[in-house]
């Protein structure tokens, strides 16, 4: 899957040359390394932004989501948060405070694509 991910991306960026906003959950370095990792070697330029909250905050969006991946993000939150915090690169941004807006906008202030 993590191949096909990586294919699809570096596709997507290469055949349209526009920026591509893939949301995804990596809280395994080798995950990182297959995907992220791989595309940088690839030239492909990319800003990779991990969002993070405290856990209190994530558990309330959580419950507050219509979906039935909530399970797997609960039972992974720790690890992913641990993660986030110390295996995974890439530019932190808290969104302890933020609505999704608020998130986009900080992204965009960041972007060098931009």
């Amino acid at each position: 899957m993590r191949k096909t991910t990586h294919q699809i991306i570096r596709d997507l960026a290469t055949k349209t040359g526009k920026v591509i906003i893939v949301p995804m959950t990596i809280c395994k370095r080798e995950y990182y390394q297959e995907i992220i990792q791989r595309l940088i070697e690839d030239k492909i330029p990319l800003e990779h932004y991990s969002l993070l909250a405290d856990k209190t905050t994530i558990l309330e969006r959580l419950d507050n989501r219509v979906a039935e991946d909530n399970i797997w993000a609960k039972r992974h939150l720790d690890t992913c948060l641990e993660a986030f915090e110390s295996q995974i690169p890439g530019q932190k941004l808290n969104t302890n405070s933020l609505r999704p807006e608020e998130v986009a906008m900080e992204i965009l202030d960041r972007s060098e694509f931009v």
